[in-house]
């Protein structure tokens, strides 16, 4: 408590982790958490989109399955200190034939993948906390999808529990009873 934590760790153990600790794989956890913790890899959020606002589920980066590798392709936006990041959760669509909720899917993606350019967004003050990021052709592990196929809207609403309740003790109980339909 007496300590002042860097604000990069925000999303990464605030919302991230626990994310991870509810929707991940045994496989994520093990990769991953344990280097959260310890400040080894910084994480952010890739969600919203150019043109699409705060209409998370509205998501056009598209993610198609090629043999043993997903294939990212889009853009995000307003990503809190993704030039900073190790690695970011990603949604993408996955099924166009589903309704906007459905056909979403949630990755891990390396922040330093070829084909990845995270771009600072530099603010009329002259700060630069916020990037977009161009997605062309971004290869990832079939492992790196977080949940279900076409499950990401789950995944992303546990997320925004945590960012929404971000310094409460409560969000990981709620989101619990959200992933198991008590709420």
């Amino acid at each position: 408590a007496p300590y002042e934590m860097p604000r990069y760790f925000g999303s990464t153990l605030q919302k991230i982790a626990r994310t991870i600790i509810i929707h991940g794989t045994e496989e994520q956890k093990r990769d991953h958490l344990e280097n959260m913790l310890h400040g080894r890899e910084l994480w952010a959020q890739f969600l919203s989109e150019p043109g699409s606002g705060s209409d998370l589920a509205g998501s056009t980066t598209r993610a198609e399955l090629r043999g043993d590798s997903w294939v990212l392709n889009g853009s995000k936006i307003w990503t809190t200190s993704g030039h900073y990041a190790d690695f970011a959760i990603c949604l993408a669509r996955t099924d166009w034939d589903l309704s906007k909720h459905q056909g979403l899917s949630m990755f891990i993606v390396p922040v330093h993948s070829p084909g990845l350019t995270v771009v600072p967004i530099r603010l009329a003050a002259g700060t630069s906390e916020f990037c977009q990021e161009f997605l062309d052709d971004v290869v990832i592990p079939r492992t790196n999808l977080v949940g279900e196929v076409n499950q990401g809207w789950t995944v992303a609403r546990t997320l925004l529990v945590f960012e929404r309740n971000a310094f409460a003790n409560e969000p990981l109980e709620a989101a619990k009873k959200q992933r198991h339909g008590l709420d």
